[in-house]
């Protein structure tokens, strides 16, 4: 699978309010394939109660250890906007869950960059494996809260490298 990838991959995760088709965005994490480049921000503008238990309990209490990453959605949409212009390079986004894209595509806006491809890297059909599955693991053993989309998708990161060496 990588040897098809000729750009740059960043590897995506969210964090959202509840599984509903009206989900609101509540952080994003982008982590280049090398591990050089990290985009974080969590919103601070999203009511807790739009958000589900499981995410009141699992989720939100991760949030606020990084200070920086805080703001709202219009400020979200400028950092992200402004770390996607920066890169180095064209990328394509990789991520378990195509949701995730779909909550890109609302916090980064139109017109879509070009500097990302339109289409992603799947990755929701490895997460499954055995192999996976204990990268991950291994990443989340280290401390690193899982639900935490910076952390998911550091261990993502981590989990398609181990798979495709």
């Amino acid at each position: 699978m990588a040897a098809s990838v000729t750009n740059m991959i960043l590897f995506l995760d969210t964090e959202f309010t509840t599984l509903t088709p009206w989900a609101d965005l509540l952080s994003l994490a982008l982590v280049s394939d090398d591990g050089a480049l990290e985009f974080y921000a969590e919103r601070n503008d999203v009511p807790h109660k739009r958000c589900s238990h499981f995410v009141r309990e699992s989720v939100l209490p991760h949030f606020g250890r990084h200070p920086a990453a805080v703001c709202n959605l219009v400020d979200m949409r400028k950092r992200l906007r402004a770390f996607v212009n920066a890169l180095p390079e064209a990328a394509t986004v990789a991520c378990d869950f195509s949701g995730d894209m779909d909550l890109l595509g609302s916090a980064i806006g139109a017109p879509w960059p070009a500097q990302l491809h339109l289409d992603r890297l799947p990755l929701d059909t490895l997460v499954t494996s055995a192999g996976w599955i204990a990268a991950e693991d291994e990443y989340f053993s280290a401390g690193h809260p899982r639900h935490h989309a910076l952390h998911d998708a550091r261990a993502l990161r981590c989990a398609y490298l181990a798979r495709t060496r």
